[in-house]
């Protein structure tokens, strides 16, 4: 396409770019705020397997005593919060861009963590889950998408993986304040300043080229664009390909629902997203992550140790899968992902079963290393693969109305898995919880192998075609026609 684009000052580009992330790292705070709360509101039950111990070592809330039930429901609650943000985000995206979608995400995500440090009772702490997980979830939407569309193609890659690893750290922090027994009011409290960081900071970051450009500031893009890529860059080129990036999308159109679940190259790939999403919160991760301190407690493991331990296993897990998606592929990571998980998930209930017969003396490490390899395996597939899978199954026009669909599917399936997990332990035991998890962790591995497409390197056309037509010959066939050369698909 002509003359070459030349390269901007990329920290100009990673500086809002990471700023924009810090609601990823406020994301992954509200995911484990209950692992750190729990131990100080909820009341222990003797007759409930799940909460023998809990909270042995940190003084109770003089305000709050939940009962399991109730406890159950605030930890699922932020799922809650985030199935219903994808309207809203998205009408926000279009009317005012995705800078300001992300200042005004930082009031509701202030609001929620106001709400949990000063409740007394239990209706302020529902408010403040549904407000947390509302814009928790929200800013897994909408910083990947500002950052795309500010970002050099040399660096996209980078700056979409900071967004799961700013997850992992922030849940790392909540760990680590739990490890070290600060009041849970205090670590809530401090939780209030990330979100006000990111407003503040956000306000003087530029805003995304294509958003200008499609409102018809072409101008105003330019300075943008300028600011992003350092005061000597050129920018005339580089705008051209956005204009002519926008003019495509109004052409090509959206896809509506019915269509969508009618034509076989929507439909196919619709449902093999949803299954993975599926299989991402049934390996448990959230009921993990929210219950993680119980856990521990439960196996007699040091949870000042443990906790964050099994923090830094996550955060270490997304720095190896930022080196290894684009070197490996997705499938790969997602089946050896779902393989190890099986495994952790396996020695867990095998551990849990030797307590029960009073057996797990010495053992009080084994609950610590099944946790730590159950989140670092998946945080190199799991974590970040379902989400890279909903953008390049589907093609540009059906992207949007699809990607929504599976994204609510996620956080509703979410729900469901952390709200009834402990439910699952007291009806059927803390081990065969763990081998139901492993069972279908190892059953997704297989699914992966058989029916999951490799997407990586793989055009939107090319994903289209392979979901278009029957069997991989007439797929080779279609490709040769079309003069494209590479475009074998394994399954």
């Amino acid at each position: 396409m002509g003359e070459e684009i030349e390269k901007g000052a990329l920290w100009r580009q990673i500086l809002p770019s990471f700023i924009a992330t810090i609601g990823a790292f406020s994301c992954g705070t509200v995911i484990g705020w209950t692992a750190m709360a729990l131990p100080y509101i909820q009341e222990p039950d003797a007759e409930d397997v799940t909460t023998t111990n809990l909270g042995q070592d940190v003084p109770k809330d003089e305000y709050l005593s939940l009962t399991k039930d109730q406890a159950n429901l605030l930890a699922s609650l932020f799922c809650v919060g985030a199935i219903f943000n994808g309207p809203v985000v998205a009408i926000l995206m279009n009317k005012v861009g995705k800078k300001w979608t992300l200042v005004f995400l930082a009031l509701p995500l202030t609001a929620g963590w106001i709400c949990l440090t000063v409740a007394k009772d239990l209706s302020l702490l529902y408010v403040g889950r549904i407000l947390t997980g509302f814009a928790g979830g929200a800013f897994g939407l909408v910083a990947p998408a500002y950052t795309s569309e500010i970002a050099e193609t040399r660096i996209k890659g980078a700056m979409g993986s900071l967004q799961q690893l700013m997850v992992t750290l922030g849940v790392l922090m909540i760990y680590i304040f739990s490890g070290q027994n600060v009041d849970w009011r205090i670590t809530t409290g401090i939780c209030i300043a990330f979100p006000v960081l990111l407003a503040v900071f956000m306000i003087f970051m530029p805003k995304s080229p294509y958003f200008l450009i499609e409102k018809n500031k072409e101008d105003e893009a330019k300075t943008n664009l300028e600011r992003l890529r350092g005061e000597s860059y050129n920018a005339s080129r580089e705008l051209q390909v956005i204009k002519e990036a926008v003019e495509e999308s109004k052409n090509i159109g959206t896809v509506n629902i019915i269509r969508l679940f009618k034509s076989k190259e929507y439909l196919k790939p619709l449902l093999i997203c949803m299954v993975v999403m599926f299989l991402q919160q049934f390996s448990g991760i959230n009921a993990v992550l929210s219950f993680a301190s119980l856990i521990l407690q439960a196996g007699h493991a040091s949870e000042e140790v443990g906790m964050i331990l099994v923090g830094l296993s996550q955060v270490v897990g997304t720095a190896a899968a930022i080196l290894a998606v684009d070197r490996f592929g997705r499938r790969i990571l997602l089946i050896l992902s779902d393989v190890a998980m099986s495994l952790a998930l396996f020695t867990l209930g095998v551990y849990f079963v030797l307590d029960d017969q009073d057996k797990s003396d010495g053992l009080g490490w084994l609950p610590v290393a099944a946790l730590m390899v159950f989140l670092f395996s998946f945080a190199i597939g799991f974590g970040p693969l379902p989400w890279v899978l909903n953008s390049e199954l589907f093609p540009k026009e059906a992207k949007g109305p699809a990607s929504a669909i599976c994204a609510s599917f996620n956080w509703l399936t979410g729900f469901f898995v952390v709200f009834f997990e402990r439910d699952m332990e007291e009806a059927f035991g803390r081990s065969t919880t763990y081998f139901i998890f492993a069972a279908i962790c190892f059953a997704g591995a297989v699914f992966i192998f058989f029916v999951v497409p490799e997407t990586k390197g793989k055009t939107e056309e090319q994903m289209r075609l392979y979901f278009k037509n029957e069997g991989k010959q007439k797929e080779r066939n279609d490709s040769k026609i079309r003069g494209q050369e590479n475009v074998s698909f394994e399954t």
